[in-house]
Parts: structure tokens; sequence; C-alpha cells
């Protein structure tokens, strides 16, 4: 939160003569509380009018839940447990005890309170997550705050993550820490999970900050120096980076910036209107954030991300074209398409195939015996297990007509049975390679069709009209099929 303080404090409780000052004190941090949120309101206000958020999420916001618990008045930073699912751990800024909450996500219920000991909240403004020295989970609090530019040094305190969630005092591990440019204050803090690396970005009103990082190992021994690598949103209020690590995102009071890396923009975006946004996590999956406000009983928000925030998401699910295909009448085919992109696994529409050929289950494999000859333009598309869509791809697929010396069955043509009545057809079978084997679809109920003879027999007792297929395989996979009437009749 960014509101002057005419000194450090101590946050342990005052003598009794101290109180009085503390008092008045605390009456006037209330009064620039005040001040800071309509700060932040009219810098929403500018934002709408100046068209600053052309992109815009695939599914509105929603509100998730709203913390009840009174001891977290000014959140000021979210961060999701490495060790817990469901769990976030959150922070009050200056003027607050130095503790970690851990909520529930789903209905943001305080699980445990994490205090950390030997150190002050000077001015806490962010968390994260990320690993200790031998590559545990750790929790880290950042300690960035500095309104007035006097703290020329901040620090970052580091303490294990509880393999248990329960109320615990856990000591930390102090990194200090200094812009290698000048003081500067700042309320974003975040680690980069394929490396671990500390990134800090700076808050300006009115005007871009920068994002600095840190060295990849941190020092406890001496100052560890913030160099810049990149710009950063007007008024950064918290950040964090994606699961997989591939991008990041920084908020102020009215929007949302998301990067593929220092100084490469992927996506700008509208966060919800809240009181005093100040912190911002992503979800599990990546593909949504959350985000927070200071303030009792402030909403959590879950906020879907654009396609184009999402690198590798909906927009790069493509379909891999096979190109022409070819096959003859009778003969198995199986193309396997190849899909990419987006995330896996995918299912395939397809459009256009050949007479005999399908996809089942909207898999993305083409199998079956194609049974009419001629030239069809086939179209696919892919859907990934998120739902993005691709491209449709094109291409054609030329069945030929079996050759002389093919698989031919012969028709016996249309037949017609008494209910009950024994019959017995046979089916020829000619060409290509034998033995054969048949089989047949929409038989009358009783008939059966032996697979080696293709021989029908049988007492049908299903009385009706029947549009019965025999299907004939030789032996090197080469089909024909044979399609007839038959009737069955009570009398």
């Amino acid at each position: 939160m960014n509101r002057p303080r005419p000194q450090a404090r101590s946050h342990s409780r005052p003598p009794s003569g101290e109180r009085g000052r503390l008092d008045r004190l605390r009456a006037t941090r209330a009064t620039r509380t005040v001040r800071t949120a309509c700060v932040a309101a009219l810098v929403t206000a500018l934002a709408t009018l100046t068209g600053a958020t052309p992109a815009h999420a695939v599914d509105p916001p929603r509100v998730q839940c709203n913390p009840a618990d009174a001891r977290i008045g000014e959140s000021s930073g979210l961060a999701p447990s490495s060790r817990h699912p469901g769990i976030a751990y959150t922070l009050n800024d200056s003027g607050n005890t130095p503790d970690v909450f851990a909520i529930d996500t789903s209905t943001c219920r305080t699980v445990a309170v994490l205090r950390v000991s030997g150190v002050t909240n000077t001015d806490w403004e962010a968390i994260a997550v990320g690993k200790d020295d031998a590559g545990a989970p750790a929790i880290f609090a950042a300690d960035i705050g500095n309104n007035f530019g006097t703290r020329a040094q901040v620090t970052l305190y580091r303490i294990a993550e509880p393999a248990t969630l329960a109320d615990a005092t856990l000591p930390a591990t102090s990194f200090p820490l200094r812009f290698a440019d000048g003081p500067h204050d700042a309320e974003t803090a975040m680690i980069d999970p394929r490396d671990n690396r500390l990134y800090v970005a700076s808050k300006l009103f009115g005007a871009p900050g920068s994002l600095y990082s840190a060295p990849l190992r941190l020092r406890t021994d001496q100052v560890n120096d913030l160099t810049a690598v990149g710009p950063a949103p007007d008024t950064a209020t918290d950040g964090a980076f994606a699961p997989d690590g591939r991008s990041f995102a920084i908020r102020n009071y009215s929007d949302i910036t998301v990067y593929a890396a220092p100084g490469q923009q992927l996506a700008k975006f509208a966060s919800p209107s809240t009181t005093q946004g100040e912190s911002l996590m992503y979800a599990p999956d990546g593909r949504s954030l959350y985000v927070g406000s200071e303030g009792a009983n402030s909403p959590l928000w879950v906020v879907p991300l654009p396609p184009e925030a999402i690198p590798g998401g909906p927009s790069a699910v493509s379909v891999v074209s096979p190109g022409g295909q070819s096959g003859v009448v009778g003969r198995v085919v199986s193309l396997a398409v190849v899909v990419s992109g987006g995330s896996g696994p995918y299912t395939c529409v397809f459009q256009g195939l050949p007479v005999g050929l399908s996809a089942a289950g909207g898999g993305c494999v083409v199998s079956g015996s194609p049974s009419v000859s001629g030239t069809s333009q086939v179209s696919v598309t892919a859907a990934d297990s998120v739902g993005a869509v691709s491209a449709p791809v094109s291409f054609g697929w030329t069945v030929a007509a079996t050759p002389s010396g093919g698989v031919e069955i012969a028709s016996p043509g249309a037949r017609v049975s008494r209910f009950d009545q024994r019959v017995t057809v046979a089916v020829r079978v000619s060409g290509g390679t034998a033995p054969y084997s048949c089989v047949a679809r929409d038989l009358p109920a009783g008939l059966f069709l032996s697979p080696f003879t293709c021989v029908v027999s049988g007492r049908a007792w299903g009385v009706g009209s029947f549009a019965v297929e025999v299907t004939a395989t030789d032996a090197v996979g080469a089909k024909a099929t044979a399609a007839f009437p038959w009737n069955v009749t009570w009398f």
C-alpha cells in the first residue's frame, strides 16, 4: 500500500505512555488510507477513459469468496502453496504483525497463521513461494515498501513452508536487498519457478516503473543488488509468475499486464474493480488469476486469462495437414492426424470423410474401409482439453474402385421370410486372397452369419423390414460389402 508514514515503527505492544501518540497516528493513517483508495479509483477511471484495456478475458471475472477474518484487513499479496493444494498465503502490510496467513481459496477461510519470529513488519508488501537452498518449499515475505525513498536497503524473509498447516511460529532467513540505481518504493516481488530467481517491480505513480532481477543465489552475509531488466506498469502493486514460468503478470489498481519475458508484453486487460487492489497470483492451471484487495471482507476474484496471455494456449492449437490421401474400395485404411499446441488430450471433428470411414469417439484417428469410389474434400478441426479450437485444415481423399482380381461379394437379393421359419442363405464371396471372413449388420433377430462360411441361418423371430449389410474381408485386408433388404412377416 502506498501511503506516507512519519517513521518506521516497531509493532510490539507500546508502553502505556506511548499509546496516546499511537492513537493519533492511527487516526492519521486511516485518513491516508481513504486518500490512497481515492487515487486508486482515479487511476481506474483514467484507464477506462483512455482505452488502456484493449484485451478481455474469455469469461468474465467472478467472485470466488470473501475473507471474513478481521485480522486480514490490509492484504498486500497472494502466493499459492507448494505443499497444500487449494491453499494460498497472504500478509498484511506496514503497521501489522509479522504474520503469514494460510487461506482456503475455495472458501477464503483462514486455515493457519504463521508467525515469523525475530523480525518486524516495516512495510511488507509482497509474498511469493519458491525453494530454499536445499530445494525444499519455502515462503518469501518481501519487506520492500519505501514510500519516501529513505530506505537504502530492504529485506526479503524466507521461511520453510510447513508440511502440516497449523498455527505456528517459524524462524526466518533474512536477505538484504538494494536497488542498484538507488532507492525505490516497491510492492511486487515474484520468484521464477524455473530457477528460483527473485524479481521486484518498482512502484511509480503516473509513470512506468522498472522490473529488477536479483542474483540467482541470494546471500545473507552481504547486500544483494537488484538490477533493472525491463519495464513495469505504472503504480505496480503485485505480480506473480505462471506455474510453468513461461509468463508473469503484474497488476496495478486498474489493469493487469502479462509478459512472456521482461519487456515482452503479451496482453493487458482490466482487473475487477476493487477498493484497493494489491494482490495477485496464478491459479494452478495457469489459465486464470486470483486477485484481491485491501479492506475488510474484500472479495477474492477469479479472472480468466485471455488467449493471448497464455503462451502455447488456445491460439496455438494446430493441426498438421496430412496431405492428399488415397484408398481403394473395400481396403482397410488408418490415418492418425497430428495435433500440437494447447493442452492435450485432443479431440477432432472431421467433415466430408469418404463413406465407410470415421473417427471413433471424437478421436484424431480415421479408420475403416471406404465403400464408395470417388474424391472427397475432407476438413478437420481439433480442440484441446480446455476447449481451445484450431483453425480448420482441408485435404483431399481419393478412393479408387476395387481393381480386377479384388474381393467381390454377390448380393443374394431381396429376402422375405415368415416368423420362425428356418432359413439358410449363402453369401458368395470371390476374388482377392482367400480365406475370407464375414460380418453382418442389421440381421433380423434369430438369424446369424457364420464368419467363416458367410452363410446366414436360423429362425427369424423379429418381424419387420431390415437393411442388411454383409462385409467380406480377405486375407490381406481387402473388403467388399453387399447390401440387401430382408422382410420378416407373421404369415
